[in-house]
């Protein structure tokens, strides 16, 4: 019987086990006097994920975003926040799980994340910021084909200076 058991296909699985807020962060250096002061806030915004296993088939993956809003050189707000979940997933193949994690782990995090940084701003009455809508599929493909090229090159440096 047991024989059966483990002769049967191992089916593919895909479960969010848990979604949270692993950290998030507001300063505003400045306050008060930065908002009394004329001038346009310029807004820098990045976004990138971390994933780790965290043990047999279950990944954390973080997606973390950090914006700053600047009056010429000075600070207005910084806020940081690391949107967290954990995934279990089983029987997949090792050459899909870097998508898998990557464009549809972060695609489940990112509304999360932007429902959170507007949310913050919001509160703390502060430039807005909406956080636009993100193709992970092709962010993860031009970093693919960055890593490639990158590698390409210094293979080719490698063979030029033999």
């Amino acid at each position: 019987m047991t024989e059966q058991i483990e002769n049967q296909p191992k089916v593919p699985s895909f479960q969010i086990q848990r979604i949270y807020l692993k950290g998030s962060s507001l300063e505003m250096p400045n306050a008060p006097s930065i908002f009394l002061e004329p001038g346009e806030v310029q807004l820098a915004f990045s976004m990138s994920p971390l994933i780790s296993s965290i043990g047999d088939g279950m990944f954390e993956v973080v997606l973390r975003g950090t914006l700053t809003a600047k009056l010429g050189e000075k600070v207005v707000y910084l806020l940081e926040a690391n949107q967290a979940g954990i995934f279990e997933i089983l029987n997949i193949p090792q050459e899909d799980l870097d998508g898998l994690l990557n464009v549809n782990c972060v695609g489940i995090l990112a509304p999360y994340i932007r429902a959170y940084i507007t949310d913050t701003l919001q509160r703390a009455q502060v430039a807005q910021f909406i956080l636009p809508e993100i193709n992970w599929a092709q962010v993860y493909q031009d970093q693919k084909q960055a890593k490639a090229v990158s590698e390409a090159t210094a293979t080719a440096g490698e063979s030029a200076a033999v």
